[in-house]
């Protein structure tokens, strides 16, 4: 996965929200078991392969660095036609 060819998880970020929202890696895999649509009392009963559940959270993971790259591509976006129209 690349921005601009740099790979995403070394492109930075200039636009992002500093929202100061704080969460436990329990709450980020509980997360991303219900994202990728998989039985939550399976999951926390540890029924699924540990090669599956480490790829469903890496996959969690890179969707919300996506996330914050699209956000950021907009904000620049916006910046920049803002700028524009008040020139």
């Amino acid at each position: 996965m690349r921005r601009h060819g740099d790979p995403i998880q070394k492109a930075g970020v200039r636009h992002r929200l500093a929202h100061g929202i704080t969460y436990s890696a329990r709450y980020e895999h509980f997360d991303a078991a219900i994202k990728a649509g998989l039985d939550i009392d399976r999951w926390l009963a540890g029924g699924y392969e540990r090669a599956l559940m480490a790829d469903v959270v890496a996959w969690s993971r890179l969707n919300n660095l996506i996330e914050a790259h699209l956000e950021d591509a907009r904000s620049r976006d916006m910046a920049r036609r803002a700028a524009r129209k008040g020139k």
